[in-house]
């Protein structure tokens, strides 16, 4: 898993216009590698203990360039190190955050989701809410992440309402830190429910606390 984790946080991006990096993909023919490919160096955990990207040497590049077919030039590294073609499994792959009925999950995808949060809460809130949509986690640091759901929630939203999406410096710890700021406040015991309360109570008493 940690190999796989590594690739898709090295190589991994999330197309802008998916059709359009379709057609960049499909020109790496004839042996000869498209823009978006790029190659992953496997660990062999011997002498190679992190798996890496390739980075493509001039003499390669100009070869590339040149029409010679990149199997000959990979014929010439047999004795290096293993390694791994990516084309547009880059952005394929991550593509199903946006579009799960891809593989066929009948789910919407991240913005559908966004969409679906936004309208479950009251009529009031929702235009502060498409202004305030906040990126957490580690996948959203996978290049494109931000621009590409800005563009389909931009789609979505109401024409009148302002669209904000950010994201924090750190997005995978961001959401730890606030949880533990919000605990830090005197007021926090006010904004809690006890385990005693809820099995008291059941759900009700998070209704008669926060939707008053």
């Amino acid at each position: 898993m940690t190999r796989i984790n590594g690739i898709k946080e090295q190589l991994g991006y999330i197309a802008y216009d998916f059709d359009t990096e379709l057609k960049k993909a499909s020109k790496g023919r004839g042996g000869r590698l498209s823009e978006v490919a790029k190659e992953y160096v496997l660990p062999d955990y011997q002498t190679i203990m992190a798996g890496y990207v390739k980075e493509e040497t001039p003499e390669e590049a100009a070869a590339r360039l040149a029409g010679k077919p990149k199997q000959l030039i990979q014929a010439e590294e047999d004795d290096g190190p293993t390694t791994l073609r990516l084309n547009n499994e880059r952005f394929t792959v991550p593509e199903l955050l946006y579009h799960p009925s891809d593989i066929g999950l009948l789910q919407g995808g991240i913005a559908d989701s966004v969409q679906q949060a936004i309208n479950a809460c009251a009529p009031e809130l929702r235009p502060a809410l498409w202004g305030n949509v906040v990126l957490l986690g580690g996948t959203v640091k996978l290049p494109g992440f931000q621009a590409r759901l800005e563009k389909e929630l931009r789609a979505l939203a109401p024409v009148d309402c302002e669209l904000q999406v950010t994201m924090p410096e750190d997005p995978v710890t961001a959401s730890w830190k606030g949880g533990a700021m919000f605990a830090e406040l005197s007021t926090f015991d006010q904004w809690v429910v006890t385990k005693q309360e809820y099995q008291e109570f059941g759900d009700e008493i998070c209704r008669r606390r926060f939707m008053c």
